[in-house]
C-alpha cells in the first residue's frame, strides 16, 4: 500500500513540479542486501536522470555505457553517486543503450530499501552538459534558442522530504 502511496503522490507531484521539463518514465522499489547489487538496464533513448533514494540503510547507484553488469570496481561504471542521501546520475543523451545500472548495498547495513526514479528531462538543464550539445550556442546564429521550463533539481528531493511526512 505503501508504494501505491509513493507512486501516486510521484505523479501528481512531477506533474505540478516538473510540468513540461521533465516526465517521470518509470519508478521501482526495492531492496538490496549489504555489499550486493540489484541490476537494472535502461532502453529508453534521451536525457534521462536517475533519483535513487534510501528509505532505509544506505543503496549506491552505479551506471555504464558499456558493462550490463556494473560495479563499484573503476573500470566498471561510468557515472556513479555514492552519497549518504539521495543519488542522482545524469545519463546523456549520447550514451550507448542500454545502459547498465547497478544499486549497491553499503556495508554499513544489513539491508538497504529504495525507490529509483527514471525521469526523461525535456529541457536543457544548465547543471547538465550534455557533449553532444553546441557549448556555445550564440556563436551559432542559425537557430533559434527555444525557451523551455527549467527543472529544478531539489524537486526530487522536496518531494521525497514530503512523502515521508505522509
Amino acid at each position: 500500500m505503501r508504494t501505491l502511496v509513493y507512486l501516486f503522490f510521484c505523479a501528481v507531484v512531477s506533474s505540478l513540479l516538473y510540468g513540461t521539463a521533465a516526465q517521470v518514465l518509470h519508478s521501482v522499489s526495492g531492496e538490496v542486501s549489504s555489499g550486493n547489487y540489484t541490476y537494472y538496464s535502461l532502453m529508453y533513448k534521451g536525457p534521462i536522470t536517475l533519483y535513487l533514494y534510501s528509505t532505509s540503510g544506505d543503496a549506491d547507484i552505479y551506471v555504464s555505457q558499456f558493462v550490463n553488469k556494473p560495479s563499484f570496481e573503476p573500470d566498471n561504471y561510468c557515472l556513479q553517486s555514492s552519497t549518504c542521501g539521495l543519488d542522482v546520475i545524469h545519463i546523456p543523451k549520447s550514451f550507448n543503450r542500454p545502459v547498465g545500472i547497478a544499486v549497491y548495498g553499503h556495508p554499513s547495513h544489513e539491508f538497504s530499501e529504495y525507490y529509483l526514479d527514471v525521469v526523461y528531462r525535456q529541457s536543457k538543464d544548465a547543471y547538465v552538459f550534455e557533449e553532444d550539445e553546441d557549448f556555445y550556442p550564440e556563436d551559432n546564429p542559425s537557430e533559434e534558442e527555444e525557451e523551455t521550463p527549467q527543472s529544478s533539481p531539489e524537486v526530487p528531493h522536496i518531494a521525497h522530504e514530503l512523502f515521508n511526512c505522509i
